[in-house]
């Protein structure tokens, strides 16, 4: 279990960024346009929707209609695609969001009016001077969203009838499981010796 829940973790947070990076860079490199105006409203109703119906209509449209994926339950790489969808594309838009402020922040910063006095093309500005200021504090919230992800699964593994750490968690808070919370919490944080069963 512990393998699945680290394959699922690492996805969500690799698709997470590999979608929300570019469209943040783009939509600070075109911003107040009418394509900008698009993906914030996009971003804006992805991140507001609740993750049980995100996951609802991910396993109607791409499983059950198109026939893309499997339903739910765990096992091949097929498994983990929509849960991963479920939580990764919000996520995705709220980075993209947030390094778009950044990026509009830094833009206005002395070594920004520099490079393009230099004659540097936008998309090297951006990539290579703007991007790394402005990422540090997404991958801020990208700690702290591994927390999230504990509790956060919940509801997404019910929904693809996927067992996994934050069922078990959640179980072991109803019945008052010290140890069994202890164990799938902290110890595993603290002694990598410790396994999940």
């Amino acid at each position: 279990m512990r393998v699945r829940y680290l394959l699922s973790v690492v996805s969500i947070i690799a698709v997470s960024l590999v979608i929300g990076i570019p469209v943040g860079i783009f939509s600070a490199l075109h911003s107040d346009s009418a394509l900008d105006r698009g993906l914030m409203i996009v971003g804006l109703g992805t991140i507001s929707m609740p993750s049980f119906l995100f996951g609802l209509l991910l396993i109607y449209f791409p499983a059950f209609q198109l026939k893309l994926f499997p339903i739910g339950g765990y096992g091949t790489v097929k498994h983990i695609v929509l849960p991963t969808l479920t939580i990764a594309l919000p996520w995705s838009a709220w980075y993209g969001t947030f390094l778009r402020t950044n990026m509009l922040d830094v833009m206005s910063s002395n070594f920004a009016r520099t490079a393009h006095g230099k004659g540097l093309r936008d998309r090297v500005v951006a990539v290579r001077h703007l991007l790394p200021n402005a990422i540090l504090p997404v991958l801020t919230m990208v700690g702290m969203d591994f927390a999230g992800l504990l509790t956060g699964l919940v509801l997404v593994e019910q929904v693809f009838n996927r067992p996994g750490i934050g069922w078990q968690a959640l179980e072991a808070a109803r019945h008052y499981d010290v140890p069994m919370i202890l164990g799938s919490v902290l110890y595993t944080v603290l002694d990598p010796r410790v396994r999940l069963v």
